[in-house]
């Protein structure tokens, strides 16, 4: 008789996160291919992961007004007391007292008796101003400051306040093999909840998902994208020469130009890795007519009168993404 064995999620949060900042990777690619993800419940992993991110600044703050002195960040060490702030501040409901004993010798009892009783306000009633906004929302001081200039329309606080909140999502499906009434009858066998986008043909918006089923979409006929990124396929239609998307990686615009379309592609990338994780992508998503191409696309090395059409997509400062990627707040830092 095989026994079960339970693995704590904390310290699998600890190591990923860890990853994350070390090498300024996205989560969600170490939730679906590092092999600690795979110990313990996906969704539960996410969660906490995703809510310690969007609040690791807080969290930090928190231990320091209960007497922690230890390291925060930089290490999987460092990780693990803002994990545990984490679950005694924000899921105290699920997560007692007597559950987090075990980390006492991370934080020490004293430190974790006060984070389980504590109200935040009185952490944040040490700060002022711009500084306490930082700390509140878990973001750059800069940023703060630069968000201050451009003087959003429902003000800073306001904007800061809907990065915090759930992003809807989307996801798009391959109408060469199935209609829209298909997908939504395969997902809704997976537990996924969906309806038709009012605008775009083969995207779904996610209304419910039950734990774990978006790990068991096929990846020949699904993919979650945003809204923003889909729109692109819509707006470039079918080219007869091919396409060229010139900062390409992870794929997920030019695999659905060719879903819809087949129009050969050249996939042009600076980064080895980030190649490498597109080509992943494609194959997984049967994209066969796409040429990889490891190149810096200031200098492209083919002919633009070759090309029917350009994806143009390059870095930028990633502050739209902090919503639906917290980890975006480590790398602004």
């Amino acid at each position: 008789m095989v026994i079960g064995v339970v693995v704590d999620a904390e310290p699998i949060c600890a190591t990923l996160l860890e990853i994350v900042e070390r090498r300024m990777v996205a989560l969600r690619m170490l939730l679906e291919e590092h092999p600690l993800s795979k110990k313990v419940p996906r969704a539960l992993l996410h969660m906490l992961c995703i809510g310690v991110l969007r609040n690791y600044r807080l969290l930090e703050a928190a231990l320091r007004y209960c007497g922690y002195s230890g390291p925060v960040r930089g290490s999987r060490r460092g990780w693990l007391p803002l994990i545990i702030a984490y679950e005694a501040v924000f899921r105290r409901k699920f997560v007692g007292l007597d559950k987090l004993s075990r980390y006492e010798n991370i934080v020490g009892f004293d430190t974790l008796k006060c984070l389980s009783k504590l109200e935040l306000e009185d952490v944040l009633k040490q700060y002022g101003g711009d500084e306490r906004l930082s700390i509140e929302y878990s973001v750059p001081l800069w940023l703060i400051r630069k968000l201050k200039e451009l003087q959003p329309p429902h003000g800073v606080e306001s904007l800061l306040r809907a990065f915090n909140e759930r992003m809807p999502q989307w996801i798009r499906f391959n109408r060469s093999i199935i209609d829209s009434q298909e997908a939504v009858k395969l997902l809704a066998r997976i537990g996924v909840e969906v309806e038709p986008d009012p605008v775009l043909d083969d995207l779904l918006m996610i209304k419910s998902v039950a734990s774990g089923s978006l790990a068991k979409l096929d990846p020949r006929m699904f993919y979650v994208q945003d809204r923003s990124a889909a729109l692109v396929a819509h707006v470039l239609g079918c080219q007869a020469q091919p396409l060229g998307d010139f900062f390409s990686a992870p794929g997920g615009k030019v695999s659905h130009v060719v879903w819809r379309c087949l129009t050969p592609a050249v996939s042009i990338e600076i980064s080895r890795r980030r190649l490498a994780f597109e080509q992943k992508l494609l194959k997984q998503q049967q994209v066969w007519c796409s040429v990889l191409v490891e190149a810096d696309a200031r200098k492209p090395p083919i002919r633009r009168e070759g090309l029917g059409a350009a994806i143009v997509d390059p870095d930028c400062s990633s502050i739209g993404r902090i919503g639906h990627s917290p980890e975006t707040r480590l790398f602004l830092e």
